[in-house]
């Protein structure tokens, strides 16, 4: 078996070079992923970990998840399986995938109870954390858990308890300091119309296989706030990733205000140029034309879905709310890791996507992962 170790504050940077050395093992070999005690990781790579662990969890030859504690105590099986995404991730799919198991330092299963209290809990809330901390993970696992039940009634949004837990995140920055409603507000409705688009793209397209067949397995969004951190704190959070530190070193220049906000939106389907690709008679291979049309879907509306009223407009509308935010969008998608400064915007209409500059030597990773940072007064 071939053992590897995720670092306790790994950058999304040292995740993905994590992800192409498992990925250089065969995939009929098992492998091991350690989880250390502590896991305090920058932007993005929790997220980033999770997708890697979704990723590595389909492999033909088993994936064996250590956690680094010896005992399966009820608070501790809380605190890093129930209440972190990447916790939650392993559970899942120890749960649900014949290729995964989760073990502790002492080689025992982690017990089946902690998946019902997972099961529970997403039947009560639909939200993965407990109390008023910073990080809130709506969480969706197909086929039984489709929909968070906090989206509610998405046909009336405004009603849903999804935008009141949205406008109960964003209300910490009045308390912090902001007295601009209509900012406030401004604000919200394009947070909400980025989180509403891309979540539904997971339902619509990123739960099937190329058969059309659901595949089991993990959607979420996650939204976490930072409040009244020192801007270099802020910037050294973006290590490994160049393109995010200069986007926060011009946002926070000079600035008071050090209010953040950190997304995620997340699938384990075919990803956003396959899943397309195979939906047509369109035969693309050259990395390249595939950058081209990755680029064509986030920034017009779908051809196949003009006669529709609404339709393929999802991520257009998505990035169009991220151009108004002036945030930092990082796209993971199959072979793909781009980048978006909406902050500093630069390009064509039909181009919103580059590669970012270390993603030359990455391995392909499955599904859909959107990472986005926002900057808000």
């Amino acid at each position: 078996m071939r053992k590897f170790r995720a670092p306790p504050k790994a950058t999304c940077l040292e995740i993905e070079e994590l992800n192409r050395a498992i990925s250089e093992v065969p995939e009929s070999e098992s492998v091991e992923i350690y989880l250390p005690r502590t896991f305090r990781p920058p932007f993005f790579a929790a997220t980033t970990l999770a997708q890697c662990l979704s990723h590595h969890a389909r492999r033909t030859g088993r994936l064996l998840i250590r956690d680094a504690y010896h005992d399966w105590t009820p608070q501790h099986s809380s605190d890093r399986f129930l209440c972190t995404i990447e916790g939650v991730v392993a559970l899942v799919n120890n749960h649900m995938l014949d290729t995964t198991r989760v073990e502790n330092a002492r080689k025992a299963s982690i017990p089946k109870e902690v998946f019902s209290a997972l099961s529970d809990r997403l039947w009560r809330t639909g939200i993965i954390e407990i109390g008023g901390g910073p990080t809130r993970t709506f969480l969706a696992i197909d086929p039984t858990h489709d929909t968070p039940i906090e989206f509610g009634s998405v046909g009336v949004l405004e009603k849903s308890r999804f935008y009141e837990s949205i406008e109960k995140v964003l209300s910490q920055y009045n308390q912090a300091g902001s007295n601009n409603w209509q900012l406030h507000q401004r604000a919200l409705i394009n947070l909400i119309s980025f989180i509403y688009e891309t979540f539904q793209n997971t339902y619509e397209h990123g739960r099937y296989n190329s058969d059309s067949a659901i595949i089991s397995g993990i959607r979420f969004f996650r939204i976490r706030h930072y409040i009244d951190n020192k801007s270099e704190d802020l910037v050294s959070r973006a290590s490994g990733f160049p393109e995010l530190q200069s986007f926060l070193e011009q946002s926070l220049n000079g600035k008071q205000s050090r209010k953040l906000i950190e997304l995620c939106v997340s699938d384990c389907g075919q990803g956003i140029t396959s899943h397309f690709l195979n939906s047509t008679s369109t035969n693309i291979s050259p990395t390249k034309l595939r950058v081209d049309a990755l680029n064509g879907l986030v920034a017009d509306k779908l051809t196949s879905k003009q006669k529709m009223s609404g339709g393929g407009l999802g991520l257009p509308n998505a990035m169009s709310a991220l151009g108004k935010l002036e945030a930092f969008l990082s796209l993971r998608t199959e072979e793909f890791w781009m980048y978006c400064d909406f902050l500093n915007k630069s390009g064509t209409r039909n181009r919103i996507l580059s590669p970012v500059h270390n993603s030359r030597t990455i391995a392909p990773m499955i599904g859909t992962q959107f990472n986005v940072l926002i900057c808000l007064p």
